[in-house]
This record gives structure tokens, sequence and C-alpha cells, in this order.
């Protein structure tokens, strides 16, 4: 989990080339500008630097930018850090994440201009295109949690509430997500890690099945 948060500053784009290009140079800007913003709008204003440029580092940069757009400024980071982190907590790690994770708002954002299903989609894409696997699993478990604070008001709520509204989320919707998450990062080494562990049980006890599979995950969350 530290090293996804680490990741959102974009610390590791180095470019190895011999030359850089004009694109490189855009998005080096775009990277040193996000490292420095401390509000939603002066994220947009650094995200703008890479319109139009379609690579994995440019990604990358729209990977981090949407969730600082969204509000997930370090006090935010610090505060999923520290619920998936604490050993005395109990429920679910993941669960506990997800009172956090998700975007809010079912109405447009006014950063983003778009609603929290929208966004939520557009950083899962936007992660998945940076190769990076640890971004890309935050971005799934992102589209769950906003998924699941759909089944009520849209907004972020507490553990007891966001357990009981995943009751209500039909088990294909959470398969499909957690069958992405799973083969994103939580194969091999990550397979028993505690953001792992019940994506790896219900993956492997649905045997890939999106419904088998979110019906077993949902089982494990709420236990």
């Amino acid at each position: 989990m530290k090293k996804m948060i680490l990741a959102l500053s974009v610390v590791g784009l180095f470019f190895t080339t011999g030359c850089e290009t004009n694109d490189d140079t855009k998005v080096a800007s775009a990277q040193a500008c996000l490292d420095s913003a401390r509000s939603e709008a002066e994220a947009s204003s650094c995200v703008s630097k890479v319109d139009g440029i379609d690579t994995a580092q440019a990604s990358l940069i729209r990977c981090g930018g949407i969730y600082m757009q969204r509000g997930f400024l370090t006090t935010r980071w610090t505060s999923i850090f520290n619920a998936v982190n604490d050993k005395t907590a109990t429920g679910d790690p993941v669960m506990r994440m997800m009172v956090y994770i998700g975007f809010t708002g079912k109405t447009a954002n006014s950063i983003t201009g778009n609603t929290n299903s929208v966004d939520a989609n557009r950083v899962v894409d936007e992660c998945k295109k940076s190769g990076s696997s640890g971004m890309a699993y935050l971005s799934l478990i992102t589209s769950l949690a906003t998924e699941i604070y759909n089944v009520g008001s849209g907004n972020t709520t507490d553990l007891s509430s966001i357990t009981g509204y995943l009751t209500s989320l039909p088990a294909a919707t959470v398969g499909n997500i957690a069958i992405q998450a799973y083969q994103a990062n939580c194969s091999g080494s990550n397979a028993t890690t505690s953001q792992c562990t019940d994506l790896t049980t219900a993956y492997n006890a649905g045997g890939g099945d999106p419904t088998a599979v979110g019906t077993s995950l949902k089982n494990l969350l709420q236990n």
C-alpha cells in the first residue's frame, strides 16, 4: 500500500532515451507541477500539460492527477494508509480502505465536471495504461468503492454502512472488478498480502466467473 501511495507523486518517471522529445519535456513539466500542487485546481492545471499525449508516462500523470483533482491530497492519502495498516482496527483491511478510496458525488464534480462513476472509469483506464500494477489495483478498488457509495447517497460513509451497501451490489459487478484487481496486482508473491488475500481466495473459488467470484468476495468482505 505504501508503494501505491508513493507512486501517486509519479516520482519514478525517468527518461532513459538518449534524447528527449517534446512530449518527454511536457511530461516532465507535468510531473514537476504535480509534485508541487497543493489543491485540486492546481492538479488540473498540471494534468492539462499532457493533453493529447498517449504514452504510459502521460497516463501515469493523468492517473495520479485524477485522484488529486478528486481531492486526494496528502491528508487523504495519510488517512487511507493509516486505515489499511492499523493493526488494532477491526474489519477487513480492503473494506477499511474503501471507506476512503472511492470517488464521491453522483452529480458533476466542480473540478473534473464528471460524476463519480465517470471519473472512476477514467482513473481505471489511465492507471491501467500507465503500466503500474499497483496503481491499476488501487484504481480498481476505487471503482469498487465508488459502486458501493452509489448504492447509498454517493458519498463516503462509515465501515458499517458500506458493508451493508455491499450486500445490494450485484455479484457480477463486484466480480468483474475483483477479477481485474486480482490480475493487476495479486498474483505471485502478492497473493497473500493483506490487500490481496480475499481477492485471491475469491478468484480461486470462483474459477474466473464474475458472478461466482463476486459472491465469494462479498461473503469474505462482510465477515
